[in-house]
């Protein structure tokens, strides 16, 4: 049976330095993440932080992914997003296995190809869960 991937938190319009608004999908039974308070630094780096578990039973991923998408505007709008979109969109993109996350949650994923920019890129992450 094949992993089960799961939107995770995102924003759009997103220029270096600012640090833009996000949005954080909800899975029930599976961890949470959010973007630490700088969500990215130059160079494609894409920094994370695990939630709390609402349940004992919440499940980590077993991979974390992070995608930079331009144009903004080629992202299909939110209730058309799917995690195969993104895979398919041949934005720059790279993972993490679960295991790197530190001791206090965080984590960062290195998106290799990922150039200073005026226009605005759309981040988004992907979270993998076993079936």
């Amino acid at each position: 049976m094949p992993n089960v991937m799961v939107l995770g938190p995102s924003f759009d319009n997103h220029v270096e330095p600012t640090a833009p608004p996000t949005t954080t999908g909800t899975a029930p039974g599976r961890r949470q993440f959010q973007f630490q308070d700088v969500p990215t630094s130059p160079g494609g780096n894409v920094h994370l932080q695990v939630l709390p578990a609402a349940n004992p039973s919440d499940s980590m991923p077993i991979n974390i992914y992070a995608f930079f998408v331009q144009p903004v505007a080629s992202v299909p709008p939110p209730d058309q997003r799917t995690p195969d979109w993104f895979f398919k969109s041949g934005a720059p993109n790279a993972s993490v296995h679960a295991a790197t996350i530190d001791n206090d949650g965080k984590v960062t994923i290195k998106v290799p190809n990922v150039r200073p920019s005026a226009q605005p890129y759309f981040v988004q992450t992907i979270l993998e869960h076993g079936s």
